[in-house]
């Protein structure tokens, strides 16, 4: 039994996956992955595939359709690995059943989840399993040699991230003197036009120069983010909500910003942390390490083979 990915997405040049290549990580564990319409074109269907074969669709699926009656055609075991669970609209799973519907596919590795999500998929007759997000934590920063004590970054929208948006807002009005902040505005999602090279390598380095790092669930959203595992790989600690996906040994570890705190509670939150760096450090070592044990792509990765060759 093999295990073949098709993909759209790799070697898309963005300003925020630059580093982060899991299908460099699949290709490790002897996954082969190939570009979803060079697959078709060289017949691969036809000539590699077999019945016990594992064919996974990653993602994205071309709006060209001319090869889906040729997928559909292919006799193997089928799954679609999802990303964002919602639409604009807020109906979970809208646009991933759709495609899973017009490929025939009834298995799905989910990233995306959170109470609503749970309940859909509870609700459907989809063979599904949860795949999070991923990072390589094997060059994880270790040293506390800190210049900031809060670091905020990324997009910042009321609709899209509330939480950290607020955040960055506070700060932009109000000069807290026992508080040294840094910010660092989004780049833009493509490369060639990014409006600045703190990307890869280099943004981890930027968020371990904090002591804390903002990040947010994308409000009803509700989901968690890469940023949430890079700031453990930065050796920092979230300011953030929380949001239900997150593993129930890492929430506590969080420094939570919710809707039900007022600005002073926000600050006295961060302020009652910056001002014991010893239980700090303590705070910050335990949830680096319980990331990397449930986060890291060598233990995620495997997961997703295995559930992949228990497929029926």
């Amino acid at each position: 039994m093999s295990i073949y990915v098709l993909q759209t997405r790799r070697n898309k040049k963005t300003a925020q996956s630059e580093s982060k290549d899991i299908f460099n990580w699949m290709e490790r564990y002897g996954i082969k992955v190939f570009d979803y319409n060079t697959f078709f074109e060289e017949n691969l269907d036809k000539t590699l595939i077999k019945k016990e074969d594992v064919l996974v669709v990653h993602i994205a699926v071309p709006d060209d359709t001319k090869y889906d009656d040729r997928f559909k055609m292919i006799n193997a075991k089928k799954m679609y690995r999802s990303y964002d669970g919602y639409n604009t609209d807020g109906v979970p799973m809208r646009k991933i059943v759709g495609n899973l519907n017009r490929l025939e596919i009834n298995n799905i590795a989910y990233c995306h989840t959170n109470k609503n999500i749970d309940k859909f998929i509870e609700k459907s007759e989809l063979n599904a399993f949860y795949m999070p997000h991923c990072i390589d934590f094997s060059n994880k920063r270790t040293e506390f040699n800190k210049s900031f004590d809060v670091a905020i970054s990324g997009h910042l929208s009321h609709e899209v991230y509330p939480t950290r948006t607020r955040i960055f807002n506070y700060f932009n009005k109000v000069q807290n003197k026992n508080l040294n902040v840094s910010f660092l505005p989004h780049p833009g999602y493509d490369l060639s036009s990014a409006t600045h090279n703190i990307i890869g390598e280099k943004y981890i380095d930027f968020l371990s120069s904090s002591w804390l790092c903002a990040t947010c669930r994308g409000g009803w959203r509700n989901g968690m983010t890469a940023k949430y595992i890079e700031i453990a790989k930065a050796n920092s600690l979230p300011i953030a909500d929380i949001p239900d996906q997150l593993d129930e040994k890492v929430k506590d570890l969080i420094i939570e910003v919710n809707d039900e705190m007022d600005n002073s509670q926000m600050i006295e939150s961060i302020l009652n942390q910056i001002q014991n760096k010893s239980a700090l450090k303590e705070r910050i070592r335990e949830y680096q390490d319980l990331c990397e044990q449930i986060y890291d792509q060598k233990v995620v990765i495997p997961q997703f083979i295995e559930n992949c060759m228990s497929l029926s």
